[in-house]
């Protein structure tokens, strides 16, 4: 009867231990990097869908929620076109940095 109960014991005590390890939250970290390219992505496509931004190329980089939109455009109106597609649809952003440049079309880049 003693071995009995001992046997018991041990295993509670092994099912305890175990269930105890067992992690039950994400690791930190693991799911920033994944929101980033998400937000990334579809300020990307959204750019991407007004016809006279298509031509150019604009770079979209997030890291830790802050985007910023870098590359050449032609003028001040398409920097702007550029900016308010980011207000306009992403609203999981913290900061939004322009780095665009405006180059006028027929020069050298």
């Amino acid at each position: 009867m003693f071995l009995l109960r001992n046997r018991f014991f041990q295993a509670g005590t092994i099912i305890v231990l175990i269930t105890g390890c067992i992690a039950t939250h994400k690791p930190g970290g693991m799911e920033e990097p994944y929101n980033d390219i998400a937000i990334s992505t579809r300020i990307h496509e959204a750019i991407l869908d007004v016809a006279a931004l298509r031509t150019y190329e604009i770079n979209v980089n997030t890291l830790q929620g802050n985007v910023e939109l870098s590359g050449f455009v032609s003028s001040r109106d398409d920097m702007e076109k550029a900016m308010a597609i980011v207000r306009r649809n992403i609203t999981a952003t913290k900061l939004v940095r322009n780095r665009l440049v405006i180059h006028p079309a027929g020069g050298d880049y």
